[in-house]
């Protein structure tokens, strides 16, 4: 393995990936989205506030249009999670919430996702 990843070596550029950091990346929702509307979200998804569930956001990304999409886990008392949601807050401070059916193969449920609800979009 060490041979064949140039172990050692100097760093060959030629085989490097490149990418431009387009956006500063934000992790934390009030950043972005307002409390107000965050709590909203929260009470509908641990089912109005039942103190035997809780609920985790984590940032996924935002698009030109100032829409962000965050990642949402829901737990029970015992902190197992019971289910997994994208939410997506626009603008004018509405939002989707999609569910995540498949954890570990997402990325086709995020993307039909997007595309459903405009993604990279002009707002109209």
């Amino acid at each position: 393995m060490k041979a064949k990843n140039d172990w050692g070596k100097p760093i060959d550029e030629s085989k490097c990936i490149k990418v431009k950091l387009a956006r500063e990346n934000r992790h934390y929702a009030e950043d972005l989205v307002p409390e107000s509307i965050m709590r909203e979200v929260y009470d509908k998804m641990c089912i109005y506030g039942s103190p035997n569930m809780v609920a985790f956001f984590d940032y996924l990304t935002s698009d030109d249009y100032d829409r962000h999409i965050y990642f949402f886990r829901v737990a029970d008392k015992d902190r197992k999670i019971t289910n997994y949601h994208v939410v997506m807050f626009k603008p004018d401070g509405s939002y989707e919430i999609g569910e995540i059916f498949d954890l570990w193969n997402y990325q086709e449920e995020l993307k039909a996702f997007k595309e459903s609800n405009g993604w990279y979009q002009p707002i109209e």
